[in-house]
């Protein structure tokens, strides 16, 4: 058995992580693990202005839903 672990942060470099993971031949059995990581802040500023802004939990969740939506989309 395979264990695959997918890092997902909704960027494209993520996205395209998916479309790899999805499109390759693993044997029965194998288990993918999304792993995502949220900032436990409101907000972070850099020299480019705002990065994240929101709730936590609700983009936590968000990040949740789009993995899990990704990984379903046959490719």
């Amino acid at each position: 058995m395979s264990r695959i672990e997918l890092a997902y942060d909704g960027s494209r470099g993520a996205d395209l992580a998916v479309s790899l993971v999805a499109g390759l031949p693993w044997a029965a059995g194998t288990v993918v693990r999304v792993v995502t990581a949220v900032p436990d802040v409101l907000e972070m500023r850099s020299a480019w202005g705002r990065l994240i802004a929101g709730d936590p939990g609700e983009l936590a969740a968000g990040l949740e839903s789009a993995a899990t939506t990704a990984l379903a989309v046959p490719r």
